[in-house]
C-alpha cells in the first residue's frame, strides 16, 4: 500500500473586488499598527503581487513582493507569507520554506504559515521526530479557535491542495477545511511515528486523522498497512486488536458510502485478515465468521472459501468444509491448495479414489511437485495399487534426490514384492538421508530394517 503523502499548503485568502481592484487579507497576523496594515493593502506592488498569484502568474508575483521589501523598511510578515506561496506554487520548496519562516519569527502562532512550514519540512524528512511538537503546536493553536474555516481546492497538476477564502456565510457553521487541516497534520504525525517504529502512537494519531476527515484515505490506509503488518509478522492478538479498531473507524464513520467501492475493498482486506488473525488464535467459530463477511464482499472469492473450509475442518463441520473447497475450485479452477485439502479430506473419509483424482488434478496444475506425487502414493497404497505407488515414489526421487521418506517406502513396497536387495539398497539410502536431518527415530527404523534383512 503506498500511497504519495497528501501535502497541504496554505493560501492566504483575498477577497477581490472586481470594480476597484483593491485586496483585503483575510490571513489572522497581529499588526504592528493600524497605519501599516493599511499602507500594505493598499501599496500597489503588494496588490499587484497578489493578482499575480491569483492569475498563477508566481514569478511574476515574486518580482512585485521583491520590490515592495527593497522600497520598504519596515517589514510586513504578510509579504513574507504570500512570497513564500507563490514559490510553493512554483515547486519550489527551499525559498518557500525560508519565507514561511520568516513569518514564523514575526508571529510564532501563524497558523497558516506555520501549517505550511510542517508539511513543507516533513517531505524533507519524514522520520524527523521533532517535528512531533511542531505538529502538536499547530493542533493547539487551531484547537483554540485561531483558525477559521475555508475551502479546499486542488491543482490536479501539482497535486497540492491550496486553500481559498470561505462565504462569510460558512464561517461560523462549517469545519469541514478545519478539520481536513488538523485530519492532515494528525497523518504526518502518524507517518513520522511510523517511520519511528512507534506503532501504537502512530495509528491512534491515524485513527484521529480518519476520525477527522474520512476523505483522508491516507489514514486508512495506514491503519490497515499496520494491521497486515502485525498479522504477516506472526503476532496475531497485536493485529486482532489493529483489525477490530480499523473496522470499528469505518463502521463509525458516517460518510464510508461515499466511497463506496473503495471502502468495500477495505472491508474485504479486513475481514479477511480478521479470520485469519481469529483462526490463527484457534477461535474458529469467530474466524468463520468474519469469513462469511468478507464474503459478502466478495462472494466469488476462491481464496476465501478455502480459508473458510480449514475453519470448518477444524471445527469438525466436514461437510460445509468440502462444500467450501467445492466452491473454491468452482470459481478457481486452478485453485491447486484446494484440490490438495479436498484430498486429503477424502482420503479420511476412505474416498481413495475420489482422493487421487484430485491429486491427479493437482499435479496438472503443478506437475513438479513432489510432495503431491508423494501424497498420491500413500493413497494408492491404501487402495492397494502398489505398482501406481511405486511409480509415484519414483517421481518423488527424481524430483527430490534426498527425500529419505521416498526411499523408506520404495523399500518397504520391495520388500512386499519379496525384492531384497532392492529394499536393502533402498534402506540403507534412507538410513543415510535420515542421519543427515537428524531424524533418530526412522534412522533407527531404518538400521532395524536392515539388520532383519541381511
Amino acid at each position: 500500500m503506498k500511497k504519495l503523502l497528501k501535502i497541504l499548503f496554505i493560501l492566504t485568502a483575498f477577497i477581490i473586488n472586481a470594480q476597484t481592484g483593491s485586496c483585503k487579507s483575510n490571513l489572522i497576523i497581529p499588526a504592528q499598527n493600524t497605519t501599516q496594515n493599511n499602507y500594505i493593502e493598499q501599496n500597489s506592488d503588494f496588490k499587484a503581487g497578489v493578482n499575480f498569484i491569483l492569475n498563477s502568474q508566481y514569478q511574476e508575483a515574486i518580482n512585485c513582493f521583491d520590490t515592495y521589501l527593497n522600497n520598504n523598511t519596515s517589514v510586513n510578515p504578510d509579504v513574507y507569507f504570500h512570497k513564500g506561496y507563490a514559490y510553493i506554487a512554483m515547486g519550489d520548496k527551499e525559498n518557500a520554506y525560508n519565507n514561511f519562516q520568516r513569518v514564523l519569527l514575526y508571529n510564532p502562532n501563524n497558523i497558516h504559515a506555520l501549517v505550511n512550514y510542517i508539511n513543507i519540512k516533513f517531505t524533507y524528512n519524514p522520520s524527523d521526530e521533532n517535528l512531533i511538537n511542531e505538529i502538536n503546536r499547530a493542533l493547539n493553536i487551531i484547537n483554540q479557535g485561531n483558525f477559521s474555516p475555508e475551502f479546499l481546492t486542488k491543482d490536479t497538476q501539482t497535486n497540492t491542495i491550496y486553500i481559498y477564502s470561505s462565504q462569510p456565510s460558512k464561517i461560523n457553521t462549517d469545519n469541514t477545511f478545519k478539520n481536513s487541516v488538523m485530519s492532515n497534520l494528525y497523518y504526518l504525525g502518524a507517518i513520522i511515528r511510523y517511520q519511528n517504529q512507534k506503532l501504537e502512537q502512530c495509528f491512534i494519531n491515524a485513527e484521529r486523522s480518519y476520525k477527522l476527515d474520512s476523505t483522508n484515505l491516507n489514514s486508512l490506509d495506514l491503519m490497515k498497512t499496520i494491521s497486515l503488518n502485525e498479522l504477516n509478522n506472526g503476532d496475531s492478538s497485536v493485529a486482532l486488536k489493529y483489525i477490530q479498531r480499523t473496522i470499528n473507524a469505518l463502521n463509525n464513520n458516517t460518510n464510508t458510502q461515499q466511497q463506496n467501492s473503495y471502502i468495500d475493498s477495505i472491508y474485504l482486506t479486513l475481514y479477511e485478515c480478521l479470520g485469519s488473525a481469529l483462526f490463527n488464535l484457534e477461535r474458529y467459530d469467530e474466524s468463520i465468521s468474519a469469513y462469511t463477511k468478507a464474503l459478502e464482499y466478495a462472494p466469488k472469492n476462491s481464496e476465501l472459501y478455502f480459508y473458510r473450509a480449514d475453519a470448518f475442518y477444524k471445527t469438525n463441520y466436514i461437510g460445509r468444509a468440502l462444500s467450501d473447497l467445492d466452491n473454491a475450485i468452482k470459481y478457481d479452477y486452478k485453485n491447486e491448495m484446494a484440490y490438495l485439502f479436498r484430498a486429503e479430506i477424502k482420503t479420511e473419509k476412505f474416498d481413495y479414489q475420489g482422493a487421487i483424482e484430485d491429486y491427479t488434478k493437482a499435479l496438472y496444475i503443478n506437475p513438479n511437485d513432489a510432495n503431491t506425487f508423494f501424497m498420491r502414493a500413500l493413497v494408492k497404497v491404501k487402495k492397494q495399487d502398489i505398482n501406481g505407488a511405486l511409480a509415484d515414489f519414483n517421481q518423488v526421487v527424481k524430483l527430490a534426490p534426498d527425500d529419505a521418506a521416498a526411499y523408506y517406502n520404495r523399500a518397504l513396497i520391495y520388500k512386499r514384492q519379496n525384492k531384497h536387495s532392492q529394499a536393502l539398497s533402498e534402506m540403507t539410502k534412507a538410513k543415510i538421508l535420515y542421519n543427515n536431518i537428524g531424524d533418530t527415530e526412522f534412522y533407527n527404523k531404518a538400521i532395524n530394517f536392515i539388520n532383519q534383512w541381511r
